[in-house]
């Protein structure tokens, strides 16, 4: 495998990637590398700096884009996967993913909640006061996040279906590290002719997911907020 081109954090804990960690390398088609060490992306000006950099570290020479020969890969800490085992890698690699980077602020509080949910578990086997228990826990939280999202892709995998905007929609909710995610949507009948068609419709998503859709009959002003 060539030197690939990986993101900042790992991709089966999303835990910040550091110089030098030792990483595997997954590229798109499941090839897996050996251990090597992480070296960030480092991003140039011009064809000066290219020249001072050692040629084994990936140069991307600019922000939009990059010029380089190496492959896309993702790169994952060796002991997240060793956790996910029998499940299919590319599988957790897929529910493990961001759609964009979370705020740190949003970032801590994800952090906070599977700390507690984690110290909740373990207080079927870990008879200890819940200070010590969040304490451990705080430890555990990547291998905590990889064994979670490697049993969720032992579930069946999500069905594409058609839903028409004619008809009335009915959605469905399910709950993800403490939030609510859109589920599914489907069409269901009604017993009236109150189903407005919605001229516009409206998602709402954050890093992980889609958290509600909007059906408007305008359309309307719309920002991004925390959450």
């Amino acid at each position: 495998m060539p030197p690939p081109m990986l993101t900042e954090r790992c991709g089966l804990c999303n835990f910040k990637l550091y110089r030098e960690d030792i990483i595997i390398a997954v590229k798109e088609d499941g090839e897996k590398s050996g251990p090597l060490p992480f070296h960030p992306w480092t991003r140039v000006a011009n064809d000066d700096e290219v020249a001072q950099l050692d040629n084994e570290h990936p140069v991307c020479p600019g922000l939009d884009r990059c010029a380089h020969p190496f492959e896309e890969g993702v790169g994952c800490h060796p002991s997240c996967v060793r956790i996910v085992d029998d499940a299919p890698l590319d599988r957790v690699l897929q529910l493990s993913a961001w759609s964009f980077q979370p705020s740190p602020r949003l970032e801590r509080a994800q952090h906070r909640w599977l700390r507690e949910e984690l110290a909740s578990r373990l207080g079927t086997s870990l008879p200890l006061p819940a200070e010590l228990r969040r304490a451990v826990a705080g430890y555990l939280i990547q291998e905590f996040v990889v064994a979670k999202n490697a049993s969720l892709s032992l579930c069946d995998r999500a069905a594409v279906s058609n839903v028409s905007v004619a008809s009335a929609i009915t959605e469905t909710y399910t709950t993800f590290e403490g939030q609510r995610y859109l589920q599914s949507i489907s069409n269901a009948p009604v017993a009236d002719d109150s189903w407005i068609t919605p001229k516009v419709i409206y998602v709402a998503e954050d890093h992980a997911g889609i958290r509600q859709l909007i059906l408007a009959n305008d359309f309307i002003t719309v920002s991004d907020v925390p959450g």
